[in-house]
């Protein structure tokens, strides 16, 4: 989301606006840039910690759950419905060894 005056572009997460604050970092989640939301009351959602310059979507090989990697923590894009909803990109799920992932600390799950 952005506000439809500024340039920031944020991820509405958990009730938090957190920025995303490279085009780096949005292409390497997100399908697409013309799919961001314009958000007047965007001012209203309090601040979150921004989106790390590392924050990447995987999955473990063989395995169909995807997560959010981002600030040395896994959250779980729980459904399909969710990860479309966010508008990630699926091109873009990096596939690692399952060993890998599971080395990564779980978070809470990633919600609407």
């Amino acid at each position: 989301m952005k506000h439809p005056e500024q340039g920031a572009v944020f991820l509405i997460d958990t009730g938090f606006k957190r920025l995303i604050g490279t085009p780096q970092i949005f292409n390497r989640l997100f399908a697409d840039w013309k799919t961001i939301d314009l958000q007047s009351e965007l001012d209203s959602i309090p601040n979150g910690p921004p989106l790390s310059d590392g924050a990447v979507l995987v999955s473990a090989e063989g395995g169909d759950k995807i997560y959010l990697v981002d600030r040395g923590v896994r959250r779980l894009i729980g459904s399909d419905e969710l990860f479309e909803k966010y508008g990630f990109n699926r091109k873009k799920i990096a596939v690692v060894p399952p060993l890998v992932l599971e080395s990564v600390p779980a978070g809470r799950p990633l919600s609407a």
